[in-house]
């Protein structure tokens, strides 16, 4: 049988099942808040870390440089992957906390 028939099936007869029976079916399809949450949470850790990374290889580059000569690359590297690393942890935090209330 051709997927597109498969998805015309499975869709006929979730529409035509019982409100009851469609909810069972999308509550085991969506992933409940505790695992949305261990997802947000890895993502975050990720990004706080690699943060945390870079802001380290900054300082150790600024030491470095005192002794011996840096190349500007890598540097500007550097900066690059932190200022992206905040940036994405900023819009984390502030859509998060956007969408805080509840929807009905």
């Amino acid at each position: 049988m051709p997927n597109a028939k498969k998805v015309d099936t499975l869709t006929s007869a979730i529409k035509n099942a019982p409100h009851q029976v469609s909810q069972q079916v999308a509550d085991q399809l969506i992933p409940d808040q505790v695992m949305t949450n261990k997802i947000w949470f890895g993502i975050v850790l990720t990004f706080a870390l690699v943060l945390g990374a870079t802001t380290l290889a900054l300082v150790g580059a600024t030491f470095v440089g005192f002794w011996r000569k840096i190349d500007p690359a890598n540097v500007q590297i550097l900066l690059t992957v932190f200022t992206t690393s905040a940036g994405i942890l900023a819009g984390f935090i502030s859509g998060r906390a956007s969408t805080s209330k509840v929807r009905r």
